[in-house]
């Protein structure tokens, strides 16, 4: 009796022992099918702006911003469109330049005594007004 009850822990314990081993490599096999998580503040551009923190680099201020906490937002509708487009500006400390951050980001240069900035390559216009900020 000794004998078969021997034998029947030994092959319980080889069963247990074959089943933690295949839950073991099918548990590893599902950690290696999840993405890498990103790691906030871990994704500094050129200029060591952190964007997942929210930051970006400002030629204007030369350094990171968050432009919703420098900068004034600024909702348009461009000409021949219907959907209303935001963007920020950022004012150099002197208020002769200022910089456009969206989707289509440029440094303006005013034109002397006047509320009107000129684009970088001297396309657009853009005017503030009693009414507001126009794009020419």
């Amino acid at each position: 009796m000794k004998k078969y009850s021997y034998l029947i822990v030994v092959a319980l314990l080889g069963c247990l022992a074959a089943c933690k081993t295949a839950k073991k490599s099918s548990m590893q096999d599902n950690v290696q099918d999840l993405p890498t998580p990103t790691i906030v503040g871990n994704d500094s551009d050129e200029h060591g702006c952190k964007a997942s923190a929210g930051y970006t680099w400002s030629e204007i201020k030369g350094e990171c911003v968050r432009v919703w906490e420098v900068g004034s937002k600024l909702v348009y509708t461009p000409a021949n469109d219907t959907q209303e487009v935001t963007t920020f500006v950022v004012f150099s400390t002197d208020s002769t330049q200022l910089e456009t951050f969206g989707a289509n980001p440029q440094i303006w240069t005013r034109t002397e005594g006047t509320a009107s900035w000129t684009s970088a390559d001297k396309k657009q216009i853009l005017e503030h007004t009693q009414q507001g900020w126009m794009l020419k």
